[in-house]
């Protein structure tokens, strides 16, 4: 454990090992964000397909671990500052997107800006792109979760939350804004987060908990290659940590984890004006493994840089109300 601060205030004291998958699994993101060029490009897409099935789905387990930490211990669910920062940095990326097409007359980012009003509140509120669907789903989820703790008496909290999660993702399909697997993976996470086995009371609840878990997985179809995926990345990554724990890879990783929230916000960024090294790096290197590794490194140190400078100038603490960087 160490003792760090939180975007959001999910706990104070970090857990090292969730950072480190964090890492791992946000280095996985941006990797596959990129566009892949080269000799390497077909099996950079059939190592995409697999990659898929597990790393934002571990993301959402994560979450939903430390969200239930934080019910458990009778903080409060914040998930406003999660919200402002997802409209802040996401309208950002609009217009710059907006910008970029019409003002300077670049046409070949990631993403295309919204041809008009209707277009625009539809990407804001409904469907975002990029990397930012992520946090809008986040949104949705810790917003119930903060909901049901806040009507709820403390020792009732947790359950009350899985019984009324279990009920909305069970009818998710029908719900156009929730992604029905991806939410079943945070209840996964607040499930495993509040796990206690200490009388035969809790036993019997959680068992209650596994069953209404399992009954959702089938309703919303849940495919078992993705979950099988999530849990063999689980056992790998704690493997792997147990056994490199002290090393400065592992520790490495922990930073990126533990600073994850900004990668996510600003990788997006630096990813729409790769183009103008591709050719460059292609030359020096035409399996296209050079390019996919330097525009991964370079978003991620792009995003931690983003994140420092808003906290030098006091702009985060300013607009969010917290830092966004985490010391390493």
């Amino acid at each position: 454990m160490a003792i760090k601060k939180d975007f959001i205030g999910i706990v104070s004291v970090r857990d090292n090992y969730l950072d480190f998958a964090k890492g791992f699994l946000i280095l996985l993101v941006v990797l596959f964000h990129s566009s892949f060029m080269g000799e390497s490009k077909e099996i950079m897409i059939q190592l995409e397909e697999y990659v898929y099935l597990f790393h934002v789905q571990s993301f959402f387990v994560i979450s939903g671990v430390l969200v239930a930490r934080k019910v458990l211990n009778g903080f409060r669910v914040d998930v406003y500052r999660l919200l402002f920062l997802y409209l802040l940095f996401f309208c950002l990326y609009l217009f710059l997107l907006w910008f970029a097409h019409s003002v300077l007359g670049i046409t070949h980012t990631k993403n295309s800006p919204p041809d008009d009003v209707r277009e625009l509140l539809y990407a804001i509120f409904v469907a975002p792109y990029g990397s930012f669907w992520f946090l809008y789903q986040l949104i949705i989820y810790t917003g119930v979760a903060a909901f049901m703790s806040y009507c709820i008496r403390q020792k009732y909290k947790l359950h009350a939350v899985f019984i009324f999660s279990l009920l909305v993702v069970s009818i998710s399909p029908y719900l156009f804004i929730v992604k029905p697997n991806m939410f079943w993976f945070y209840l996964l996470g607040v499930f495993l987060g509040a796990l206690k086995l200490n009388s035969y009371k809790m036993c019997k609840v959680n068992i209650s908990i596994i069953a209404a878990l399992l009954i959702s997985a089938f309703t919303i179809q849940l495919p078992i290659s993705m979950l099988l995926a999530v849990l063999f990345f689980a056992s790998f990554s704690y493997l792997i940590y147990l056994v490199l724990n002290a090393s400065v890879g592992i520790r490495t990783l922990s930073w990126f984890g533990s600073n994850s929230l900004s990668i996510f916000v600003f990788h997006v960024f630096p990813l729409n004006l790769v183009f103008l090294a591709n050719a460059s790096l292609l030359r020096i290197d035409s399996s296209g493994v050079l390019l996919a590794s330097v525009v991964t490194i370079a978003a991620v140190l792009f995003s931690i840089f983003m994140a420092k400078s808003f906290d030098y100038f006091n702009i985060s603490t300013k607009i969010l109300g917290k830092n966004l960087y985490v010391p390493y």
